[in-house]
């Protein structure tokens, strides 16, 4: 049955839909907010955990960087394609939260209490879409490449960059930093099965260069 819209009905709506779309575009500035916060240069690595929270606290206000003590093995990834479970001891997870009372996120690894690993997972930041990382980590390192790789039944894209000073990597988890020398000293550990693997990436997952 038609129904006949008054002016005040018409108002009402033309009022929702502005609070609607109000919703959309402060939910969009505080992602990019929050995205622009995240700085993609090289971390500052060596610090310990004070030094640490003391350059958290200045971009957070609020919060801290502490250790994981509820995991005793750690899973580091350490190339795009693998990852190594190891007990924490020397090696440990470094979790952060804006506040104090919440789990965390995962923030990163230290070795002999040195800051050594930085971590950004995409689910922890839905305001992010992998292909703008890929874009935004190439310009931040025009050195480095981006491939593509195949895996079950599907193709995707991943950067990957390495110096004498950092070695940058994403995954379909997210980005991973790290100093490059001390990861070195933390795979030493489990050199032969290390090596092992790092042969079996170079072979299987370098695929052709990625155009976007």
């Amino acid at each position: 049955m038609f129904q006949y819209k008054t002016g005040e009905d018409q108002q009402r709506r033309k009022g929702k839909i502005q609070w609607i779309w109000g919703v959309i575009f402060s939910m969009f500035l505080s992602g990019t907010a929050f995205s622009q916060s995240i700085d993609w240069g090289p971390p500052t690595w060596g610090k310990n955990l004070e030094e640490l929270n003391q350059i958290f606290i200045e971009k957070n206000k609020s919060g801290l960087i502490k250790e994981d003590k509820e995991r005793s093995e750690i899973e580091l990834q350490y190339t795009p394609a693998k990852s190594l479970k190891i007990r924490r001891g020397n090696l440990t997870a470094l979790i952060s939260a804006a506040d104090p009372s919440s789990a965390g996120r995962l923030y990163g690894y230290s070795y002999e209490g040195k800051f050594f690993g930085k971590v950004v997972l995409f689910k922890d930041h839905p305001e992010f879409f992998p292909e703008t990382i890929l874009r935004t980590l190439k310009e931040k390192y025009p050195q480095g490449k981006i491939y593509r790789t195949f895996g079950t039944g599907q193709t995707m894209p991943l950067f990957e960059y390495k110096s004498d000073q950092l070695y940058v990597f994403t995954t379909s988890r997210g980005v991973f930093f790290y100093e490059p020398n001390l990861l070195g000293q933390v795979l030493k550990r489990d050199q032969n099965q290390v090596e092992q693997e790092l042969q079996r990436y170079e072979k299987e997952m370098r695929g052709k260069p990625y155009s976007p």
